[in-house]
């Protein structure tokens, strides 16, 4: 649809980023523990997403900074072709 109207686009990146958000916690720390406390499905071992010291950096010492400064309504900026780029190649997957 978006050859008939170019606000198609955006449209559809909209609802694909809420339904990132609805998937996703809404603080950046969070997440980065939920990455960190990865188990490996096939063989319950655990396996961080995040290496140590880049975990120890985020949660030790700068924390609230980092939660802070993250603004998730940002997202929103994104065409739909961005965020799927961006969703399917970098974004990673966790269950949380």
């Amino acid at each position: 649809m978006t050859t008939n109207h170019p606000d198609y686009a955006s449209l559809a990146a909209r609802i694909s980023v809420a339904n990132l958000h609805e998937n996703t916690s809404e603080s950046f720390s969070q997440m980065v523990q939920i990455m960190y406390n990865h188990f490996n499905e096939r063989d319950g071992l655990k396996a961080p997403l995040i290496a140590n010291d880049v975990y120890e950096i985020i949660m030790k010492a700068n924390v609230n900074c980092l939660d802070g400064e993250i603004k998730y309504e940002r997202d929103y900026d994104y065409d739909y072709f961005g965020f799927k780029t961006l969703e399917r190649l970098y974004l990673m997957k966790a269950e949380w």
